[in-house]
């Protein structure tokens, strides 16, 4: 199924969007997750929420740093198009959307707030963990799907 390319290329250039926002640009990275949306919510910490210690910023350049491995895994399975590699690579993502949800309530319940980066990460974990589920409950018992790219 086409549609599962789509999505699944899509995901690899927002994974690169968002590692080169962390490399380089971290603390715009960073405040995409801690800028409340109008109604929902207050911040909990002042200066326009969470400071950004250089701990903070070092991490999040480490994590773009993970985000472009990441990127390039998935660019490389789909390339591939090797679907039993697609399948395992899609099962560990679903793993991955589902501690990084819960990671991301951890961090609006300590900002406080529900930003319009967090709405759109939560948006796109859910709609990626529910193509990852579909995908891989299509393929189950060896059938496959076309996903030529």
């Amino acid at each position: 199924m086409k549609v599962y390319r789509t999505i699944y290329y899509g995901e690899v250039l927002l994974n690169l969007v968002s590692a080169l926002l962390a490399i380089l640009l971290p603390g715009y990275f960073l405040a995409q997750l801690t800028s409340p949306v109008a109604g929902l919510g207050q911040p909990t910490a002042n200066l326009g929420q969470l400071p950004q210690s250089d701990l903070a910023i070092e991490m999040a350049r480490w994590f773009g740093g993970l985000m472009v491995v990441l990127t390039w895994v998935g660019w490389r399975i789909l390339r591939s198009r090797d679907q039993r590699a697609l399948r395992n690579m899609l099962e560990a993502f679903l793993i991955g959307d589902i501690v990084h949800f819960f990671l991301l309530a951890q961090l609006l319940r300590v900002v406080g707030v529900f930003s319009l980066g967090a709405c759109f990460d939560v948006v796109a974990t859910v709609s990626l963990a529910i193509s990852r589920i579909l995908f891989l409950w299509q393929t189950r018992n060896g059938r496959t799907l076309d996903i030529e790219p």
